[in-house]
């Protein structure tokens, strides 16, 4: 078994914040912010059910960010990261990327990292 924890993370300077949400064309009523160390953290969550495929999620955040064109945000973001919590019950945790999802995740945000971390149950 295998359950997925999704968001898409966005730190920029606090200064700068309503611009770097008109960049990203985050809708707001599908994130939440927070002032952190860094800056402001827009944290937008897939909102699919854990247990949906990691491909579920990543269509999900997809569809809750405006427009399709890669998003400039040099100078502005300090930070797109793709966060995937795996939660799971075998002796190891394979993750598989769907392709087309990611292509059109990494089109939009040329600079984002993916940071997966697996957490074991049971």
């Amino acid at each position: 078994m295998k359950e997925y924890d999704v968001s898409l993370d966005v730190v920029a300077d606090s200064s700068v914040a309503s611009k770097v949400a008109q960049q990203l064309g985050v809708k707001t009523e599908f994130s939440s912010w927070k002032k952190s160390k860094q800056g402001t953290l827009w944290k937008i969550e897939s909102g699919r059910p854990k247990k949906q495929p990691l491909n579920d999620h990543i269509v999900s955040i997809l569809s809750k960010i405006k427009g399709r064109k890669p998003c400039k945000t040099e100078g502005l973001v300090k930070g797109i990261v793709l966060n995937v919590g795996v939660f799971y019950d075998t002796i190891t945790c394979t993750i598989n990327f769907p392709s087309k999802s990611l292509t059109k995740l990494i089109s939009r945000f040329p600079d984002i990292i993916i940071e997966v971390t697996c957490y074991p149950i049971g």
